[in-house]
This record gives structure tokens, sequence and C-alpha cells, in this order.
């Protein structure tokens, strides 16, 4: 998948996810037992599921679950660890060293772990998910940038910059921000959100965490049909969730020519 593609198609499925209510289907309330498990249709082009509900209704109001929640955790993610990174690697000595030691505790701490504690602590929101997550993955973007920005300094990038009068706010966030770190950044990010939505899929799947029925996501989608007759009802959420990890994933990749 090229990253033109990628981004088509993920600008797609949240223009699909802010339209979605516009259809007037309601997913919480859309039950008709009549029609439970029925293969495709007209009226149903991906089937119900073992409620009745409309498959493909379910994906488009599904988008809206990762949506504003993914970008939050890439927000907490260059957030955290990006400002961090820059000051430490500019600064160096005492303060680096004692950045460094502040990240250690988040990066020892496995993802899934890190997120189940923030989920007991405040609630198994998608947003909670997402802000611990980009929580996590700070000290992996922290050392990034930093090592980046100290082999600028020493290669006499800043040294040059200062002779010449360039103020220090624009040496940081321009040349070191901007020219230097703006594709190690966005590719950080663009796996922030890949990896978010593979983690909410998770948790819901696995129940009490995440978005929770009647509201559709990717994870309870699959397993509130598992086994049930209407097989579309589990693969073409499964399907949607690894193309929109594959579309992230493809930008992570473009973003490496920019690095």
């Amino acid at each position: 998948m090229t990253a033109r593609v990628a981004a088509v198609w993920l600008v797609l499925l949240v223009v699909v996810g802010l339209a979605a209510p516009c259809t007037g289907y309601d997913p919480a309330t859309g039950v008709d037992v009549a029609w439970a498990s029925a293969g495709p249709s007209w009226a149903h082009p991906l089937g119900t599921d073992h409620l009745g509900r409309d498959v493909l209704a379910r994906l488009a109001f599904a988008c809206r679950a990762f949506a504003a929640p993914s970008v939050l955790a890439a927000a907490v993610l260059c957030g955290v660890g990006a400002p961090a990174g820059l000051v430490a690697g500019l600064r160096g000595g005492a303060l680096a060293a004692w950045l460094a030691r502040c990240f250690l505790v988040p990066a020892a701490v496995p993802e899934i772990p890190a997120v189940l504690m923030g989920v007991l602590l405040f609630g198994g929101s998608p947003w909670v998910i997402a802000a611990t997550a980009g929580l996590v993955g700070a000290p992996v973007l922290f050392n990034d940038v930093r090592s980046r920005v100290d082999e600028a300094r020493h290669t006499g990038l800043i040294l040059g910059n200062r002779a010449h009068g360039v103020p220090e706010w624009r040496i940081v966030l321009v040349h070191l921000g901007w020219g230097v770190c703006r594709g190690l950044v966005a590719r950080h990010a663009a796996r922030a959100v890949a990896g978010f939505i593979v983690l909410e899929a998770t948790l819901s799947w696995l129940g009490h965490w995440g978005v929770q029925e009647p509201s559709p996501s990717r994870g309870n989608m699959i397993a509130f049909d598992w086994g049930h007759p209407n097989t579309l009802a589990v693969a073409a959420p499964a399907a949607a969730l690894f193309s929109v990890a594959l579309a992230t994933s493809a930008l992570a990749d473009a973003w490496r020519a920019v690095d």
C-alpha cells in the first residue's frame, strides 16, 4: 500500500465515521431478530449479526471508536517524548541525565500491563487507553529525538546557527524540531495510531475495557459474533482492522524517506 493510498483510505474512514449518524441508523437499538445472522442482501450488504443488526452500518459507526482517541495517543506520545528529547539533546549534561532517568520507569513497564494499570485506576474508556499508550511509548521517542539532536549538536549545526545570530527558539523549533526531527516524530506518531487501534480492539475483544456494547468497535464486533452463522460479521471488522493498521504502517514507512 502506497502512502497516498493509505492517507486517502484513513481520511475516508474518518469521513465515514463522522457521516454515520446522518444515516439515521442507531447501532444501539437496531435489533431485529427476524434478520438474525442473515447473509448479504440488498438491505444488508454485509449481512447482520446474531441480533439482526446491520454489519455495514455498525462498521461505519466503529470508525468513530478509533479516530479521535488514536489522535490523542499520538498527541500524548509526541507532546511528552519530543520536547523532552529536544531539550536533552540540546543541553546534554546533568539535565539530559535527569530526563533520561525520568523516562526509565515508563520504559521498563510493558505496554499492555501499563495500559491495564491505567484502566484499573481511571476507567476503561478509549481515552484512558489512548493517553496511557501514548505515555508508555514516549520513552522510545525521547531516546530517538535525543540521539538525533545530540548528533546534530556535534556536527556544528547549532553552533553555526548561533554564530549567525539565529534566535535560540528558532534553532530549537525550526532547525532541530522541524528540520532534523520531523520525519522521526511523524513516524512515531503514525505507529502510535496503529498501535492504539490494535490495542483498543484487543481490549474490547477481551471485554470490560475499551468500547463496550452496544456501541460498536472492531474488537467487540469480532468477539460478539464469533461462532455465529454469518462469517462476514467477524471477517468484515477483522479486515477493516487489518486495513487501518496496514495504512498507518505504510504512512510510517513513507516518513522514513523524509527522516
